[in-house]
């Protein structure tokens, strides 16, 4: 028997019987799952700032159909400053906007620069109603010289360590590397010339040929194609006209006045058929074959802008084109010339791509 204490002390038994009810009557915690840990998600890496001169290309799933393609949006704007050389020396810079996308097969590249004019005639003829003259005035061009070899210079100057001046009375400068072994990859955009066909002239630069006059670093890549001039034997006159029963297939927008392209061309019969004022191109193009048509282009203009895709394969096969590789920089040097030619350009500092790689 347990015994009661009493005088002011609480009864064992009672103290038991309130531990057990308030024991009972305070709230229970339900056992919690165990919570597996989360994975630790790695954070992606930032995308490294360009070095300055340098146009980065984006990998995309697939390439650009046009200018307009949303694809362009994720490609960084770089803008360049081109200084005006030759009668453009004492001119304000321009300045081109550059952007480039690639995919597992191809490099495209996108330029944007401002130009008052449209420029397209290269030398046309026109008719007065008495006699045929060549008009004045010249195409817009934009150049890439892509360095494939060392290039003297050329990582100090660009694409001018590549000019020399020249003994010729006829040519004061000339346009070749300085020694043999040194090349450039050498692509050529021309409002009239090429950009109608839909691509740019493919060549190289390489040391001077002894044997051209006036004095060259140019090479055409073997395919033919270029331009031709229509002109008689007197060259008073145009030779060829627009063959009126072909009409030329797959011409690119902005189709200039008096276009001529060597397969749809007719001589000249009947002079008496002109009327003052008929325009005929002095320069007849031909659409290039093999590697001289490595480069496809879309050029078009308006609102006092030109803007220009150029597209090729990444590697051709070709020893006389840069294989790009997207592990690797390429030094280049860019050139736009406003209703001029080759003397009278706008030119960069030199420039390197490289490849961002895929994320």
């Amino acid at each position: 028997m347990i015994r009661g204490i009493t005088h002011g002390t609480i009864p064992l038994a009672l103290l038991i019987a309130s531990a057990l009810v308030i024991f009972a009557c305070a709230p229970q915690v339900s056992p919690q799952p165990a919570v597996a840990p989360q994975p630790t998600t790695a954070a992606r890496p930032a995308t490294p700032t360009p070095e300055k001169g340098t146009l980065e290309a984006v990998k995309a799933t697939s390439g650009p159909a046009s200018a307009a393609d949303a694809a362009w949006s994720t490609a960084p704007p770089f803008q360049v400053t081109l200084k005006g050389e030759g009668i453009f020396k004492d001119k304000s810079s321009k300045q081109v906007t550059a952007r480039a996308l690639y995919t597992d097969s191809d490099l495209y590249l996108l330029f944007r620069w401002k130009d008052e004019t449209e420029s397209l005639i290269k030398d046309a003829w026109r008719y007065d109603g008495v006699k045929w003259a060549r008009q004045q005035g010249n195409e817009d061009r934009l150049a890439i010289l892509w360095e494939m070899t060392p290039i003297d210079g050329f990582t100090a100057k660009g694409c001018t360590a590549a000019c020399h001046d020249s003994a010729n009375e006829k040519e004061k400068w000339y346009f070749a590397t300085a020694a043999v072994g040194q090349r450039g990859d050498l692509w050529h955009w021309k409002s009239y010339r090429s950009n109608p066909l839909g691509f740019a002239d493919d060549g190289w630069l390489g040391e001077s040929d002894s044997k051209a006059s006036p004095p060259t670093g140019r090479r055409n890549d073997p395919g033919g194609g270029g331009d031709s001039r229509n002109e008689t034997a007197e060259k008073d006159r145009p030779a060829l006209m627009v063959d009126p029963s072909k009409p030329v297939p797959g011409l690119k927008p902005g189709v200039p006045v008096g276009l001529m392209v060597k397969d749809f061309t007719v001589p000249i019969k009947d002079y008496s058929a002109f009327k003052a004022g008929d325009v005929l191109g002095y320069r007849i193009l031909s659409q290039p074959g093999g590697g001289r048509g490595d480069i496809k282009a879309q050029g078009t203009y308006g609102n006092g802008e030109w803007t220009v895709l150029l597209s090729r394969r990444l590697v051709t096969g070709n020893e006389d084109d840069v294989a790009f590789s997207v592990d690797k920089g390429y030094n280049f040097g860019l050139a736009v010339f406003d209703d001029s030619g080759d003397e009278n350009s706008y030119d960069s500092t030199p420039l390197k791509l490289r490849f961002r790689p895929a994320q």
